[in-house]
C-alpha cells in the first residue's frame, strides 16, 4: 500500500511539472514548470499578452508595456491554451516557441479567432520552425490573412537589422535590435518590414489587413535578444495598421478596432 501511495504521489507531482526531459528549440532538455501565469484586470489603456512556450520575462514585458503605454501580462502556453474570453480582454499577443506548446494547433486557432475579432499578433523565434517545437493551427496555416510567410528552419547565427525601411510602424523609434534564432523564411503573401545584414526577413506584415506580424527571432529569455526587440514587437501590435498610434490616444482607437 505505501508504495501505491508513492507511486501515486510520483505521478502526481510529475503532472503539475509538465513533460519530464521535454527537448527545446535553443537545445537541451529540461524539464519545465509552471509557475503561474501573469494576468491582471482590464482597467483600460493598451492591453498586450506575452504568450511563449516558455517562461516568463518581467523585464522584456516590461518593455513592451512601456512602448504602448498599457500593461503587457504573461500566459505559460506550456502548461494551457489561451480561450477566446482571456484573449477577447487583450489588443494584442506575442508568442514566440521554445518547448512544446500545450496546444500548438489550438492555440494557433483561437489567435487567428482573435484576429477575426480585432485583435493583433506577432509571432516571434521559431513559430514557423517546423524542425523543432513551433505553432500550428490556421494562424499559421492560412498565409494568404494570418501569418504571410513560411519557414522550417533556423540559422542559429547572429544579424542586426540592416535599417532597411525605417518608416515602417514596427520601426517607429527603432535604432537597433538583433537575433541569433532567426528563421529562414520565405514570403508567401503580405510585404516585408526589414531585413537582417545577412539578407534574411527581419518583419512580415499581412498586408492589407496589418493584424499579424512575423517578428523574426523576436522573444525575451532565454533568446538574448539584442537593442529594441521588445519595442519592435510591440511596435507591430499597435491597431490601425499602418498609421502609428501614440500611446495617449490608444483608448480612442481601440473603440474604433473593436
Amino acid at each position: 500500500m505505501r508504495k501505491t501511495l508513492l507511486l501515486i504521489l510520483a505521478f502526481a507531482l510529475a503532472a503539475t511539472a509538465g513533460p519530464a526531459f521535454a527537448r527545446a528549440n535553443l537545445g537541451g532538455t529540461a524539464t519545465p514548470v509552471f509557475e503561474g501565469n501573469v494576468l491582471t484586470p482590464d482597467t483600460g489603456g493598451p492591453r498586450l499578452l506575452y504568450a511563449p512556450s516558455e517562461s516568463d520575462d518581467a523585464g522584456y514585458r516590461s518593455q513592451m508595456a512601456e512602448e504602448v503605454g498599457g500593461t503587457c501580462d504573461y500566459y505559460d502556453a506550456r502548461f494551457g491554451t489561451p480561450d477566446a474570453a482571456l484573449l477577447a480582454s487583450y489588443d494584442g499577443v506575442m508568442t514566440w516557441a521554445n518547448y512544446l506548446y500545450f496546444d500548438n494547433v489550438g492555440f494557433g486557432n483561437n489567435l487567428a479567432d482573435f484576429v477575426d475579432q480585432g485583435g493583433h499578433v506577432v509571432l516571434g523565434a521559431f513559430c514557423a520552425y517546423t524542425s523543432g517545437n513551433y505553432l500550428a493551427g490556421r494562424i499559421m496555416s492560412q498565409t494568404s490573412r494570418y501569418c504571410p510567410v513560411t519557414g522550417g528552419l533556423n540559422h542559429f547565427s547572429l544579424a542586426m537589422w540592416d535599417g532597411s525601411d525605417p518608416s515602417c510602424i514596427v520601426h517607429s523609434g527603432i535604432t537597433s535590435y538583433g537575433s541569433t534564432y532567426r528563421d529562414y523564411l520565405t514570403l508567401v503573401s503580405g510585404s516585408i518590414c526589414g531585413r537582417f545584414t545577412d539578407g534574411e526577413i527581419a518583419n512580415a506584415i499581412n498586408t492589407p489587413y496589418g493584424d499579424v506580424a512575423y517578428a523574426n527571432g523576436a522573444g525575451g529569455y532565454p533568446l538574448a535578444p539584442i537593442g529594441q526587440d521588445a519595442a519592435r514587437a510591440a511596435n507591430a501590435m499597435i491597431p490601425r495598421w499602418p498609421t502609428a498610434v501614440h500611446a495617449a490616444t490608444w483608448g480612442s482607437m481601440k473603440i474604433l478596432c473593436r
